[in-house]
């Protein structure tokens, strides 16, 4: 963002991470004059490379948001009084038109879901009300809505044709509000041009004619950065909107996999996978609807991305098929067998053994011989659910298609609960 700047520092306006979002007084602190000086130092001292984690002007950026919007709704005024003055109405009027920026203000703070109104008083101090009540400082708004305040007092001020660079707008805001507070001044400001560096992937989802480019690390030589490890989405990709919410702040590596974001089965992979971004899709369909929408967009040509399903009795011919799309069925029923597998049960009993001194063995065979009697008492729930997904994949391979309907055969099906369930008692249960 440093670099951005510098290169274009003449015709653009810097939004800092690390900025100051409180300020001492509710009203203009300096002359013109001085106002004039600290924008030049400022613009000196954030084309240093040093500008990236320090600020030698922290005390005056604020300030000088304050200013500008106190004098732009001052220019404003006095445009149309001049015009006033000069009985031509018909111009007082056009100038009206142009919207007071403190009322674009609280008409962005409206969209953000923040019920503060700004207001210009005596002496030009800036005055902030809640829902109605008495006026106070807006030196004394909250964190987020001082933040709020700057960022579009900054953005409001700027010249036409700007490039106006913000670093972590999310900052003090809360996620509701960021989003609408944003899109909306990129609206009020379509004569500018943004850049926005920030951590909230649902900013790029809500203004899909941005492009975005996803940072993932730099080339050090010494102290200086000599490049970029970086991926471009552009605007003109025809990615739907899940899958690029999918795809923002992901590795290149990709797992998708069934579940929801809190179910055991992300927190499983994300320890088996610590260098992979696993994302869960819900159920198997979603999976394989992610896996092959990644793979046959050509942009997207920099992503790997797999899908790890549950085998639920899969044939072997289904589960090769899957494979050919990139998805991989488990050897185990389901995820949670990888509690109850030999090999971990054996590793759990020798990490718990140089803990406490027991012998693995004992502990191990002590596990073992807890675990079949306790999953033996359900050995009817657990069959009853292997069958039906047994059962469910023969009605459905066998249903009857829109031929048979418009040949209008007789179609019945007869399937014997009690043999299956015993079935796959007898395969599990010995």
């Amino acid at each position: 963002m440093q670099h951005l700047y510098t290169n274009n520092r003449n015709n653009s306006k810097r939004i800092l991470a690390h900025r100051k979002t409180w300020f001492r007084s509710n009203a203009m602190e300096m002359t013109a004059a001085s106002k004039k000086q600290i924008e030049v130092s400022i613009m000196s001292s954030d084309a240093n490379i040093q500008s990236r984690w320090m600020d030698d002007y922290y005390e005056q950026r604020s300030s000088l948001s304050i200013f500008d919007l106190i004098d732009s709704e001052n220019i404003r005024a006095r445009s149309i009084a001049t015009a006033v003055d000069n009985k031509d109405i018909d111009t007082a009027k056009a100038l009206s038109c142009n919207e007071a920026p403190i009322n674009t203000i609280n008409e962005l703070l409206a969209t953000a879901n923040i019920t503060v109104k700004i207001n210009l008083g005596q002496d030009a101090q800036l005055f902030a009300t809640k829902n109605g009540n008495d006026y106070y400082s807006v030196a004394e708004l909250s964190d987020g809505e001082r933040n709020a305040l700057l960022i579009a007092a900054d953005v409001l001020t700027a010249k036409s044709g700007s490039l106006i660079i913000i670093d972590e707008p999310e900052r003090h805001l809360h996620r509701s509000i960021v989003s609408p507070l944003l899109s909306s001044l990129f609206q009020k400001r379509a004569d500018c041009t943004f850049i926005i560096s920030t951590h909230y992937v649902f900013l790029p989802l809500d203004n899909p004619s941005s492009s975005v480019l996803m940072v993932r690390g730099c080339t050090w030589s010494g102290n200086t950065i000599t490049g970029w490890d970086a991926d471009l989405i552009t605007a003109s990709e025809n990615i739907s909107q899940d899958l690029k919410k999918d795809i923002l702040g992901a590795k290149r590596n990709i797992l998708f996999i069934e579940g929801e974001y809190e179910s055991l089965d992300r927190q499983i992979y994300q320890l088996i996978y610590p260098d992979v971004s696993v994302i869960p899709q819900g159920n198997c369909v979603n999976v394989e609807r992610a896996v092959e929408g990644i793979k046959r967009t050509e942009e997207l040509h920099w992503i790997n991305a797999f899908g790890l399903i549950d085998v639920d009795d899969r044939t072997q011919e289904q589960i090769h098929k899957l494979i050919e799309k990139g998805i991989f069925a488990l050897s185990c029923y389901s995820v949670e067998s990888l509690y109850y597998h030999v090999e971990i049960i054996n590793k759990i009993a020798n990490r718990v053994a140089n803990t406490t001194g027991e012998d693995p063995v004992a502990l191990k065979d002590k596990a073992l011989s807890s675990i079949i009697p306790n999953i033996c008492k359900h050995k009817d729930r657990l069959s009853s659910r292997l069958s039906e997904k047994r059962v469910r994949s023969k009605i459905m391979g066998v249903l009857p298609k829109h031929k048979d309907i418009l040949n209008q055969d007789i179609f019945s099906i007869e399937i014997d609960l009690k043999s299956e369930l015993i079935k796959e008692r007898k395969s599990y249960f010995r």
